[in-house]
Parts: structure tokens; sequence; C-alpha cells
């Protein structure tokens, strides 16, 4: 039987904006439903959802790839986590890029029904996700975004993708916790912080 969940989430990050760099913080409203019966498939599913947020979304750089600062940015914040977005990273475009990657991540196991977000830059405005956006990337270069892949990546620099960590790597693999408990959706803290996670950057520094 179909079941379906809500859950709201907050994280969050600093966005570059041409010569402009300013914090921001985003409300996320997920809505899915699940698409297995098997209870623990749906509990991987979330959690990946959650690591994907807490963990790489969360305290990072967002940055138009094609911004002329983003090869700067990487030289001079080594070590702060910088996500490049295939478009500005407004809060709509954002919306796209997690309905993208968070259907890629639950493999099926969950439908990603809608993505609700909002954030301080223009609090009385929310965008309403319903289905998938359209970016542009180099085909000649890869076969799928990273926004598109089911992996934990954020980049798609081939050199930088043999260091990543795998869904395995944090038990989070769909052959794992067969017989775990069946997760209490009732989540409301971003406390969940896993330090053993490996995120790359991914980013025109390096491709060098």
């Amino acid at each position: 039987m179909n079941v379906k969940l809500t859950h709201d989430i907050n994280f969050s990050s600093i966005v570059v904006d041409g010569a402009r760099i300013f914090p921001n913080s985003y409300y996320v409203k997920i809505n899915m439903i699940t698409a297995t019966d098997n209870s623990a498939h749906q509990n991987i599913a979330i959690q990946r959802i959650l690591i994907f947020i807490n963990e790489i979304m969360a305290d990072s750089i967002f940055c138009f790839r094609d911004d002329p600062i983003a090869p700067k940015i990487f030289r001079l914040m080594k070590e702060n986590r910088v996500i490049l977005f295939p478009e500005e990273p407004y809060d709509q475009v954002i919306g796209f890029i997690l309905f993208h990657k968070l259907s890629a991540i639950t493999e099926g196991n969950i439908d990603i029904d809608s993505i609700l977000i909002s954030s301080n830059i223009a609090p009385d405005l929310t965008y309403t996700v319903e289905d998938f956006g359209s970016f542009s990337y180099d085909k000649t270069k890869i076969e799928i975004p990273w926004w598109d892949r089911s992996d934990i990546s954020i980049t798609d620099n081939p050199k930088q993708l043999k260091f990543l960590s795998s869904w395995a790597d944090i038990n989070l693999d769909w052959d794992q916790n067969e017989n775990k408990e069946v997760l209490d959706i009732e989540l409301k803290t971003n406390d969940n912080k896993n330090t053993d996670i490996i995120v790359v950057d991914g980013g025109a520094s390096l491709e060098e």
C-alpha cells in the first residue's frame, strides 16, 4: 500500500551571486509517496534524503557554474564545500535540483511528489516543484549530470569521483539494514550529522 509522507527540513548556505556573497536559510517541505512495501528500503530512502540535505546541501556555498567568480571561490575557500549549479542558484532552481537529486537517490523506492521551497531572501514567496526541470550540461564529457545520478556526489569531475564515499560506505545501500525497524518519520531537527561521510566538491578549479 502506498503511503503519503511529508517532511519539513531547514538548512542554511552561502550564496554567490555575481559580486555578492551572502548567507541564506532555506525552508523545504518534501511531499513523498512510498513506492515499495519494503519498510527497510523506505527507511534507507528517507535516510538518504536527510543525509543529502543535512550533510551536503547544508553549510555549503552555492554558485552558478559559469559565474566568473567561481574559480576564485574554489581557490580562496578550499576548506569549504562548493556546489556548482547549472543555473543561478535562486530558490526555484535549488528546488528543481533537489527534486532531481532526491528522485535519483531514492531509486524508485519513494516517489518525490512535490517540493516546496522558500528562503530568507524572499520569505513571503514559496516555490512549488512538481516535475523535473531541464538543465544544460556538456554531454560530450558526462553521460548523466550529478543532479540526476543516484550516487552521493555533487561533482561531475571523474578525477574526484573516485574519492567519494558510496551509500554502502555509510550503511545506506539497499542490501543493508534489511531487518532494521521502520524509520520514525517525525524528524524535526538537523542534528543527525554523520562525520564519516566524504563529499567531493565540484567545480572549475577541479578540472585542472
